[in-house]
């Protein structure tokens, strides 16, 4: 039996699932304020689908829904990361929420806990936690792929774990929420430090920073990830990752260093001249030729100026 955007949105909220609008066959917020803005008032809910019937249902996910979701993305090599998870720490609970994707992946549904928060824990893997939310049947959306519009794909609860047949979140095993909480640490000091706040702050501007050089999304994608990966304390989802890379390539590049000449010796330059020098190069710059005549601040006794003193161990530098 199919049922209404408006009877699942209403459904769901009486579940405790706080529900809001997204552009229909699109997973856009269709209100200002996003997942913010998301009820389980049915006065609202309804004036919201009166609008427009063919609105996609948001959730948002953490601590206001209760609920969060294992995104998988077999796009990206989400299944096999999947697979090799659940080898590592456990399976999935048996007749746990499950839906399948318009992408092809799954959303399997979790209770939420306090300091599990959203990360990137697997290629093609996004934990979804407060912060973030998930598009629920029976919404579809029409995809594109290498800027071709696809056909519409629906998502829609997987046979064994539909919700309105009993399925239930399930509570995530211990050796999951241990793996999801472990922190980044970078061992060498040489390394670039750790983004612990504003990830989505830092990573923009890193991305902003090259599209202005003239990277493309795809390149400035494959960098935020890696940047993502190994810099963020706890990694952002891969699909905030991705957004951040469109955003920034929507703006036309100053220049293009990679594929000017030019431009690439004058920042190949700019960078070695802003290599650190040695203490004594700021001091010591003499032609060995022309040493200039010293000056005293007490006459034949003590020099202006800087003064290096040379001398093997127990000549008497000290004093």
């Amino acid at each position: 039996m199919t049922i209404s955007k408006l009877d699942a949105a209403l459904q769901y909220a009486s579940w405790g699932w706080p529900v809001f609008p997204l552009v229909a066959l699109r997973k856009n917020p269709a209100t200002p304020d996003g997942f913010y803005d998301a009820t389980t008032d049915t006065d609202k809910i309804r004036d919201w689908w009166a609008k427009n019937p063919e609105y996609n249902i948001g959730i948002p996910t953490g601590e206001v829904s209760g609920i969060v979701v294992f995104d998988i993305d077999p796009r990206h090599n989400g299944d096999e990361s999947w697979k090799a998870f659940q080898l590592e720490l456990g399976n999935v609970p048996d007749e746990s929420i499950c839906q399948l994707t318009a992408g092809g992946g799954e959303h399997y549904i979790a209770k939420w806990y306090e300091g599990l928060k959203s990360c990137h824990p697997r290629p093609g893997i996004d934990f979804l936690s407060t912060g973030n939310y998930f598009v629920a049947s029976p919404s579809f959306v029409i995809p594109t792929k290498d800027g071709t519009i696809e056909s519409a794909r629906t998502y829609e609860w997987e046979a064994s774990g539909d919700p309105t047949d009993g399925a239930m979140p399930f509570s995530i095993p211990e050796p999951w929420r241990v793996a999801l909480a472990v922190k980044k640490v970078i061992s060498n000091a040489s390394d670039s430090p750790l983004i612990c706040g504003s990830r989505n702050v830092g990573l923009t501007a890193m991305g902003g920073l090259m599209r202005h050089g003239g990277f493309s999304g795809a390149e400035i994608y494959a960098a935020l990830s890696k940047a993502n990966e190994d810099r963020c304390e706890i990694a952002l989802p891969d699909s905030e990752i991705r957004q951040i890379a469109q955003s920034v390539s929507r703006y036309t590049p100053d220049h293009d260093v990679g594929a000017s000449a030019a431009l690439g010796d004058a920042a190949a330059e700019s960078i070695l001249n802003d290599q650190p020098k040695h203490p004594l190069a700021v001091f010591v710059d003499y032609d060995m030729g022309h040493i200039p005549a010293q000056e005293y601040v007490l006459d034949g006794l003590i020099q202006s100026g800087v003064v290096l003193i040379a001398g093997s161990a127990g000549a008497g530098k000290t004093t």
